[in-house]
């Protein structure tokens, strides 16, 4: 069967706003050829994610659009067994031929972050995405290339299957069953990694927050698209936030809880401005409250959010009294 590896970067947050496509061809364990192209998606480009990979509109002006391209793609993908980093790949694959009403090709999707979670033990619960593992690994690369994140995709799955054994196909199911039945290697290229999962600033109440960050910013998500209007600044942002939690990149959580107040206060004054403050706004608070429970009784903090004041009137009719000790409620801002 054949094997390739597959990455994409997108100009925002629509998985079918496709900008860069990478993709490599394996055969008997090397690369034998690659296929990088940068496409027009014929969509806005969000500064986070220009932030991120740095293509811009002027970069992709005259490129060919993805409705041109997509149709090559697919046809490279049939049949084959198609490696991709994360979820986002696969989703967006999904997502492009439902918009152009394609048949999606048969594809054996492999996710190498179910690998490496289950061939090291530093892995197996976080530090899974591609910048981290790379470095511990001593790949180099240029993150957020598509056609360099295929390539170092490549070369942690080879790894992964020189330190476990386990062939590339038989990873096809292998990656289904639970993480507890692999006996986990402890490379000693993690040992810098450490195991330390109950304590009070990492373990076990760090990824109780990270649950509860990733419901809250799947609520917010949908309540963009229920308002028919965009949030998507704010949800990237607390979606890079919360991975460069997961892998640790926030030693202290006080740095952590500043940034996400500041996404948070932006997000809110944008509301204020832009949306009518109905129920759905009042399932985001509630989202955000159970966060605000575990900063609190877990680490210490506190989001302490100001609110616009065209919404005090609106919160003080609907908002528990819980909720309201969330609030520093603002009357000098705004008009």
């Amino acid at each position: 069967m054949k094997l390739k590896i597959l990455d994409l970067e997108t100009a925002n947050s629509d998985y079918t706003s496709v900008c860069q496509i990478g993709l490599i061809s394996i055969e008997n364990g090397e690369i034998v050829s690659e296929w990088g192209k940068l496409v027009n998606p014929d969509s806005p480009f969000n500064q986070t994610n220009i932030n991120i990979h740095g293509i811009t509109e002027a970069t992709v002006l005259d490129a060919p659009k993805l409705n041109t391209v997509i149709d090559e793609l697919l046809i490279k993908l049939d049949s084959s067994i198609v490696v991709h980093h994360g979820h986002f790949d696969r989703i967006a694959i999904n997502k492009i031929c439902e918009k152009y009403k394609i048949n999606e090709p048969k594809i054996y999707w492999l996710d190498s972050t179910r690998i490496v979670r289950r061939t090291w033990k530093a892995f197996s619960k976080k530090g899974y995405n591609l910048g981290n593992v790379s470095n511990k690994l001593g790949i180099k690369f240029t993150h957020h290339d598509a056609l360099e994140d295929a390539r170092a995709t490549f070369l942690i799955v080879k790894k992964a299957i020189e330190v476990s054994g386990i062939k590339l196909e038989d990873w096809l199911n292998e990656v289904h069953k639970p993480i507890t039945e692999f006996e986990l290697s402890i490379d000693s290229q993690f040992e810098v990694i450490k195991s330390q999962e109950n304590k009070s600033d990492s373990g076990v109440n760090r990824l109780q927050l990270i649950k509860k960050l990733l419901e809250f910013n799947s609520e917010l998500e949908k309540f963009g698209e229920l308002k028919n209007e965009t949030v998507t600044t704010t949800v990237l942002n607390i979606r890079r936030m919360i991975e460069n939690l997961e892998n640790d990149h926030f030693k202290k959580i006080k740095n952590f809880v500043l940034q996400l107040r500041g996404q948070i206060n932006h997000f809110l004054f944008m509301l204020s401005s832009e949306f009518k403050v109905d129920e759905e706004f009042l399932d985001l608070i509630s989202k955000l409250h159970s966060i605000e429970e575990i900063l609190k009784k877990d680490f210490g903090e506190s989001l302490n959010l100001d609110l616009h004041r065209k919404n005090d009137l609106w919160l003080k009719n609907n908002l528990d009294r819980n909720l309201k000790g969330m609030f520093s409620v603002s009357r000098n801002s705004g008009n």
